[in-house]
């Protein structure tokens, strides 16, 4: 029992293991992009570009500063000091007045009897008390208290800034129309690599298709060689044959060895390169799907071109950095149209905090605005160098243009040569496998050489081998054309 489990979960990992091992075109291209270092550097670009949309988007907001600080100060300043001393009058004149009931009697009889006697002299004296009472009550209004000031050292401050802009001469709108057609670049950015990322992965994946479709051929070539040779060594040996045919069948068994080598090893190497190019381990074991359908093209040379000067994110990314620079201009001129801005300000500052005195809180709130007169003309040269910068990004827009023309219709022309290179070469194979078994028909009956079936054998070998690259070609022609017209699954018939 225990045997039958082992056995069962060995079947299970082999299984498992073949099956991850075992992969198709689409899937190759999907762990391409998921893997790719350069893809994903470029898609960090794109967080790059939603985090500057979102600064520039902040702009239309108000912006809220709270402000905190504490001060200590070496000595008591001299306005502290005066105030004390204001302070300390103020007490001595309230002294003055705080005297006790049986010296206000004696006083009171004393101005009494001097009013009687000398009327002019207390005349005097009141008015003289009631210019100091003036005094007390202005002295102690003024400080608003009757004790002295702390002279505590330790100053507190806190503060509420904010500032809303009103107009910024179609600055800030700029900037985030700016802001938009840089995300536009950064997606079309990471398109075009995943385009080209795409065509090199079939570039891959169909070269170790044709390798391995070599390799094929090379040992079923070796096997036919290997029967020639027995057969010659037995016809030698019963004296049908001559000791030539067994050499020269058996030099050729050795070409075909070395043949059968170096395409085995160009299948390792080629599923390396696709292994490397998908972000694989170049050491992983890899099994293919074949997809080698030949049908025939559908669309005309001019109707490839227009879908790709259509569809290039090429040409698209060109004409959004066109606009950006464009928003660029009004960027520039916004400095030099007027700039208007409501700021605000609340807070205090004080050296007693936590204590409750609304006048310690100041306020302020301020239209503020203003207009460059003359800046030496900056903003006209920075408007040049951009307008400079347009004309050059439309010639080149121009020649990219020029570019994908030629390459769809090279793309075009060897997509038509392949499909007739595939037919041609698929009667080559034929008429080659026709020739080997009259050969060896031949051979056997003594009608022909060995010379003839070996020679017919490489024949067939070497046709194959070119039905296997016409192949090839085909695929990597359809890549190229999808490649070209920025379209992938081209439809062909």
């Amino acid at each position: 029992m225990k045997r039958a489990v082992i056995l069962i979960a060995t079947v299970f990992i082999s299984l498992t293991l073949a099956a991850e091992d075992k992969i198709s075109l689409n899937m190759a291209v999907e762990k391409a992009l998921k893997n790719n270092k350069q893809l994903q550097s470029i898609q960090a670009e794109k967080i790059i570009a939603d985090g500057k949309k979102e600064q520039a988007k902040s702009a239309y907001f108000p912006k809220i500063k709270l402000n905190a600080g504490i001060t200590h100060l070496s000595e008591v300043p001299d306005i502290l000091q005066l105030t004390n001393k204001l302070v300390g009058l103020n007490n001595a004149v309230n002294a003055m007045a705080d005297i006790q009931l049986a010296d206000y009697t004696t006083m009171k009889n004393y101005y009494t009897g001097l009013e009687a006697a000398n009327p002019g002299k207390y005349t005097q004296l009141v008015g003289t008390y009631t210019q100091l009472e003036a005094n007390q009550a202005m002295v102690a209004g003024a400080l608003e208290q009757k004790e002295s000031y702390d002279t505590n050292l330790n100053y507190f401050g806190v503060k509420l800034n904010f500032e809303q802009p009103l107009y910024t001469g179609k600055k800030i709108k700029s900037l985030n129309k700016q802001a938009d057609e840089n995300q536009t670049v950064a997606e079309l950015n990471i398109k075009i690599m995943e385009n080209n990322l795409t065509y090199d992965v079939k570039k891959a994946y169909y070269t170790v298709l044709q390798a391995e479709e070599i390799y094929e051929t090379a040992k079923e070539g070796l096997a036919a060689i290997e029967e020639h040779y027995r057969e010659a060594e037995s016809y030698y040996k019963a004296g049908f044959a001559t000791k030539v045919d067994v050499s020269r069948a058996d030099a050729k068994r050795s070409e075909m060895k070395q043949k059968v080598i170096a395409a085995e090893n160009g299948v390792k190497l080629s599923k390396s390169a696709l292994l490397f190019i998908m972000g694989e381990d170049i050491n992983k074991k890899l099994e293919i799907v074949r997809e080698n359908e030949i049908k025939e093209l559908k669309c005309e040379s001019n109707e490839c071109v227009e879908i790709a000067i259509k569809n290039r994110n090429e040409l698209k990314l060109i004409d959004k950095k066109i606009k950006m620079a464009e928003y660029g201009i009004e960027i520039a001129k916004s400095e030099k149209r007027a700039i208007v801005a409501l700021t605000g300000e609340i807070g205090e500052v004080t050296n007693r905090p936590f204590q409750k005195n609304s006048d310690d809180i100041e306020w302020q709130i301020a239209l503020v605005g203003s207009y460059t007169i003359f800046d030496g003309g900056s903003t006209a040269g920075k408007i040049k160098e951009i307008k400079g910068s347009i004309e050059q990004a439309k010639i080149g827009k121009d020649q990219i243009k020029q570019g994908i023309e030629f390459e769809v219709k090279q793309a075009y022309l060897n997509l038509k040569n392949a499909i007739e290179a595939v037919e041609s070469a698929k009667k080559s194979v034929i008429h080659s496998e026709e020739t080997m078994k009259l050969a060896e028909s031949g051979y056997r009956a003594g009608v022909t050489s060995s010379l003839e079936v070996v020679d017919a054998n490489m024949a067939v070998v070497q046709a194959k081998n070119s039905y296997t690259i016409a192949k090839n070609q085909y695929n990597l022609a359809v890549a190229q054309l999808e490649k070209a017209t920025g379209v992938n699954n081209w439809e062909v018939e």
